[in-house]
């Protein structure tokens, strides 16, 4: 079985990532409200935000499968 690959754009994932930060919404209740699959997305995004800059949230990452 396949798994379907989201995409979002630079702006979403940093829009998401200043709301989390913030505190305005947990990361859970934006996965719900934006309608994000991954359990870990959000997590990963702040990671690499936080380690490498805005560049990061551009590029794609493959999982490991």
């Amino acid at each position: 079985m396949k798994k379907e690959i989201q995409e979002f754009s630079e702006q979403f994932k940093r829009t998401i990532i200043e709301e989390v930060s913030c505190g305005a919404i947990s990361k859970e209740a934006a996965r719900r409200r934006y309608g994000i699959k991954g359990k870990s997305s959000i997590l990963n995004w702040q990671r690499n935000y936080e380690r490498y800059g805005k560049c990061s949230l551009s590029l794609y990452f493959d999982p490991i499968p």
